[in-house]
Parts: structure tokens; sequence; C-alpha cells
């Protein structure tokens, strides 16, 4: 994971409550076993667990999920979802 990756699931993990936490870990449960989502504590916890089962595809630059799920009716962190989506976007026109 490249050094701005971290640095913007980092972000992300600190500007999201503990509420919007577990709505973002609910959001979750069809694409991440529960034996890993009851690992989740803090929200890096969340950014690392959704990397590791590969929801968050730094490698491939694919954000869409972890956009999905901060922009959901439940979230609600557009700002999050946009801040996310230009960093793709950015990825993908420095490539």
């Amino acid at each position: 994971m490249t050094s701005e990756s971290r640095l913007l699931l980092g972000t992300v993990a600190r500007k999201l409550d503990q509420t919007e936490l577990i709505a973002a870990v609910f959001l979750c449960r069809d694409r991440v076993p529960a034996d890993q989502l009851e690992k989740v504590k803090t929200a890096f916890d969340l950014m690392d667990v959704l990397e590791g089962q590969k929801v968050i595809d730094v490698a491939n630059n694919d954000w869409h999920h972890l956009v999905e799920i901060l922009d959901s009716r439940v979230v609600r962190r557009k700002d999050l979802a946009k801040l996310v989506s230009a960093f793709g976007e950015w990825l993908s026109s420095c490539s």
C-alpha cells in the first residue's frame, strides 16, 4: 500500500465517530466474514479488515465499496465518500 493510501484510510478512520463505525460494520456483513467483523473495535480496525478482505483493493485502485459504505443512508458521510472517490481518480490520473 502506498503511503498516500495509508494516509487516506487513516483520515477516513479518524473522522468516523462510533455510531458511524457501527453502521459501517453493519453494512459490511455481506462482504466480510462475521469472525473478521467481530474483531473490529475501531475505525482503523475496520479499514484493516476491509483491505485484508479486498473490499478495499488498493493494488487495483478499487475504492468503490468504501465509497458506497460511506455514502450510504446509514453512515451518511458524503464528505468522506467524495474524498475517497477523488483520491481514486487522482491515483488513476497518476498512472
